[in-house]
């Protein structure tokens, strides 16, 4: 972003430079240069007004009021880890890291009864996906199986 900015800052400069010499006394090449000029400072101005990225936007952007609760100020030394493998384990970990002490382990049991179904079927589904596509690779089929569709309401319920 800066160098962009800094780049179309150079072209203005080289361009007000060219345009003070008199149009009369002024080359072919000199006139070739201010209109090359004006394009590239026209897009550069186009490029620096597009949109920025979102973190740099957020990063930039006033937090919004919420008069009826106050500002969450966070803990800088504690850590939730969340950890899904591939053997059926969903265990999420609230550690402090200045004490060096486990504050509390969940899985999904502990978490929602509701979760640990839909996780369960989810991996039950892609245990029979990966046996059908076994026996479509042997028989020379090219079926795309997918694990969606367990239903959102269920994913919630897990966090």
């Amino acid at each position: 972003m800066k160098e962009r900015q800094e780049e179309l800052e150079k072209k203005q400069n080289c361009l007000s430079r060219l345009e003070r010499v008199p149009e009369d006394s002024r080359s072919e090449a000199q006139i070739k240069r201010i209109g090359n000029l004006k394009k590239a400072i026209e897009n550069l101005q186009d490029q620096l007004d597009k949109s920025r990225p979102k973190l740099e936007c957020l990063q930039n952007s006033p937090l919004f009021d919420r008069p009826d609760r106050p500002l969450y100020q966070g803990v800088d030394n504690i850590f939730v880890g969340v950890l899904l493998d591939l053997d059926k384990h969903l265990v999420v970990t609230v550690v402090d890291a200045m004490r060096r002490k486990i504050l509390a382990i969940r899985n999904t049991h502990s978490l929602s009864k509701e979760g640990h179904d839909l996780l369960q079927r989810y991996f039950h589904q892609r245990q029979e996906h990966s046996k059908r596509r076994q026996v479509d690779q042997k028989a020379h089929r090219h079926i795309t199986q997918t694990e969606s569709g367990l239903g959102s309401a269920g994913v919630a319920s897990i966090c």
